[in-house]
């Protein structure tokens, strides 16, 4: 999920195919909500509770309805850099409310899905929630500490936007949510790797202005 306020290269697959439906559908959609006013940072916020609503209902055991909710979230945050853009206006203070919206969102929806299985009865299921949530934070850590030295390290099999793509399966397949948990933390464990590769390569490199911009 980029569309972020001054993204840098694709990384993925799914980056790609958020571009694709980005340049279809989101980037009309933002023209319209600038010229009425609607600000970037309106979006990103009404993206933290959303997420935080989808948390609430994966909590509950309300499985679709926390679907919905982080889909919606998902197309909020394509939309806030798209508005952004939209108006020729990115901000630094954008993108550092955009890039804090991100993490507090994992919280949110994985917080609630390791709550979930530990009332249901699974510590299990909660562990891997809990360590989906950690390893995913440090995936974005390493660029950002990277990111802060003049560098980059955007190698990855398990982005953000992944991770939350396993996440909404598991809600569609509740019955797999153990195993599908579990890939999120093996693949998010080897990009953890990948990034820290990237970064000391880079980092032994001329620096260059232009590795400061993107987001984590």
């Amino acid at each position: 999920m980029r569309g972020r306020r001054g993204a840098g290269p694709v990384n993925s697959m799914l980056d790609v195919y958020a571009r694709s439906f980005s340049e279809r559908w989101v980037r009309p959609t933002a023209g319209w909500l600038g010229r009425h006013g609607i600000s970037p940072n309106a979006i990103t916020a009404a993206g933290i509770v959303t997420s935080a609503l989808s948390g609430a209902a994966i909590l509950e055991a309300r499985l679709r309805l926390g679907l919905a909710l982080l889909v919606l979230t998902g197309v909020l945050d394509l939309l806030d850099g798209a508005v952004a853009r939209s108006l020729n206006a990115p901000t630094r203070r954008g993108a550092f409310l955009d890039s804090v919206s991100d993490r507090v969102t994992e919280i949110f929806v994985f917080g609630g899905l390791a709550g979930q299985q530990l009332i249901a009865g699974s510590s299990l299921g909660a562990g891997l929630a809990v360590g989906a949530l950690v390893v995913g934070m440090q995936v974005s850590y390493i660029r950002a500490r990277a990111q802060s030295l003049g560098a980059d390290a955007r190698a990855s099999i398990a982005g953000r936007g992944e991770r939350l793509v396993g996440l909404g399966v598991a809600l569609v397949f509740p019955a797999y949510t153990r195993p599908i948990l579990a890939a999120l933390v093996v693949l998010s464990t080897i990009t953890v790797f990948q990034r820290v590769a990237e970064g000391w390569r880079r980092l032994g490199e001329p620096e260059r202005p232009t590795d400061r911009a993107g987001e984590p």
